[in-house]
């Protein structure tokens, strides 16, 4: 049992402290300002500044919970500088505004207080064409540490922490470290406080980074949860899940709060056992509640979440019960009232996990590759898919299919451009010209389809749904080595896509990395 002591203040302590606020009521009254959301604490956004390459994002946060978000004085902003959501999400303009410097600004309730970053918007600025990318990887130094299936979580900082996963030995682990931009390097950090793999990162309003859930270096699946603070590099426990679980998802909703969703109850990747419990987390509490009414239409795990520019999550894919292959999807509600909070929604043409989901400029999200079959451990698919797929939240629905209007006004509907390679357990990241790069992952090679490895091959994706109505892929620069398992984090500072670890398959079995390299 824990017990707790709590200060109490004498009769004369509590006068001087009635005396004191009095007179800081009365001179915010002079002043003209202050008080507000927060019970009299002072709001300030963090990054006070930063450098956004136009069409890139930003994760912003604020000090009081509660806040409204504008841009250069417009709610939510607009195409011409750069939008913001309701969690502090920035996505600047496609276009170098002016002048480039803009204020994204946070207001307390009733407008009682209001504090702003100021961003420089630039454009992208590599070694390609008219300062466009050039196709090729670099190497940024060594992790301190070889792992696969870790997270990579890029903090308001610039700085990126990398989290966990499996290591050498093949058990996971509770190593963590950053990567610094600005020095292009690696330091160690403080470890998590738990080995895990296969867990979730994501990263509050508040600027900690919530870890949740995966397995530890014996294989027991975690309900346990840890915060990272910044601000000290350190991890501290938090609240537990109710269930624990690995392979689920965790999306930061607008307001604040984490869903958890999904997973499996054990390690085994082959069949698993899928959940259908959602939770979700509370930053003001370091709590986890799950919602008696909610539950996921299908049990799934390894799917992917998605937070919609309407609030909602789409789920999408995965492995169901007896080891089934997921097409369908559903969509988590914030704003229901009452029931359920999960709806089902359109289903893919094919059902497959182990793919990537990425929201598109326009609010809808890609569907790429993964498989249509079973793997043991990471071990190399045969059964590893190039297609895909886009969910149209106007619609519900999902098309593998392309429709425009060519010059005499005829409508033409054409089918995607699949992947040139077949891939899953890889990664699928919007670029600053709004194309889309896949790195690594298992798969066919294309020069020989009978062969399955972890490549090492890139390629890019260009849709345009407007006049043009083409989509195309096409290898890009390729990486030093084969790796899968890996992550990419996009940095939104210069454009440049961070590649972090993974492995490949090397005389029969699979090799963790400590490489890095990043995508210019």
């Amino acid at each position: 049992m824990t017990t707790e002591t709590r200060y109490k203040p004498s009769l004369g302590q509590k006068i001087l402290s009635l005396s004191t606020a009095l007179l800081f009521v009365i001179s915010l009254a002079a002043c003209g300002g202050g008080g507000g959301g927060g019970g009299g604490a002072t709001l300030t956004v963090s990054p006070a500044t930063a450098t956004v390459v136009t069409g890139l994002s930003i994760q912003l946060t604020a000090s009081i919970s509660g806040v409204s978000w504008s841009v250069n004085g417009v709610a939510g902003g607009n195409a011409t500088v750069g939008t913001v959501d309701a969690s502090g999400f920035y996505t600047a303009p496609l276009v170098v505004p002016t002048p480039a410097v803009v204020a994204v600004t946070a207001t307390t309730p009733g407008a009682t207080q209001s504090a702003s970053a100021q961003i420089t918007v630039i454009p992208l600025a590599l070694a390609g064409a008219g300062g466009g990318y050039a196709g090729t990887f670099a190497d940024v130094g060594n992790l301190k540490v070889a792992r696969s299936n870790h997270t990579a979580t890029l903090l308001s900082s610039g700085k990126v922490l990398v989290a966990g996963g499996i290591g050498a030995n093949g058990a996971a682990i509770a190593s963590a470290e950053l990567f610094r931009p600005s020095f292009s390097n690696f330091s160690s950090s403080a470890p998590m406080k738990t080995s895990r793999a296969y867990h979730t990162a994501t990263q509050l309003q508040n600027g900690k980074v919530l870890i949740t859930g995966g397995f530890d270096a014996n294989n027991n699946v975690l309900a346990q949860s840890e915060l990272y603070d910044p601000a000290t590099d350190a991890f501290y426990a938090t609240g537990s899940m109710a269930v624990p679980r690995a392979y689920h998802s965790a999306t930061l909703l607008l307001n604040g709060m984490v869903l958890i969703a999904g997973g499996s109850a054990t390690s085994d990747l082959t069949t698993g056992t899928p959940l259908d419990s959602i939770e979700l987390y509370d930053p003001a509490t370091g709590k986890f509640t799950s919602p008696a009414t909610s539950f996921l239409k299908d049990s799934r795990f390894y799917h992917t979440a998605t937070l919609l520019k309407t609030g909602q999550v789409l789920l999408v894919g995965g492995i169901g019960l007896n080891g089934q292959k997921l097409s369908t999807a559903e969509l988590y509600d914030p704003a229901a009232v009452t029931g359920n909070k999960i709806s089902s929604t359109g289903s893919l043409a094919t059902g497959r996990w182990l793919h990537t989901a990425t929201i598109l400029a326009d609010g809808r999200v890609l569907i790429a590759g993964g498989s249509s079959g079973t793997i043991a451990g990471q071990i190399p698919s045969f059964t590893s898919l190039g297609s895909i797929e886009i969910y149209d939240p106007l619609t519900g629905l999902f098309t593998d299919t392309i429709r425009y209007t060519d010059a005499p006004l005829n409508t033409v509907i054409d089918p995607l451009s699949q992947l040139v390679d077949t891939r899953d357990f890889f990664t699928t990241t919007l670029l600053a010209d709004q194309t889309l790069l896949s790195t690594g992952g298992f798969g066919l090679l294309s020069t020989d389809p009978t062969l399955s490895s972890s490549l090492a091959t890139a390629e890019l994706f260009f849709l345009n749904g407007g006049g043009a109505g083409i989509s195309t892929t096409g290898y890009t620069g390729s990486m030093a080595i084969q790796r899968a398992n890996h992550t990419a984090t996009m940095l939104p500072s210069s454009g440049k896509v961070l590649v972090i670890g993974g492995g490949g398959y090397s005389s029969g079995s699979f090799a963790v990395t400590n490489s890095a390299v990043v995508y210019q």
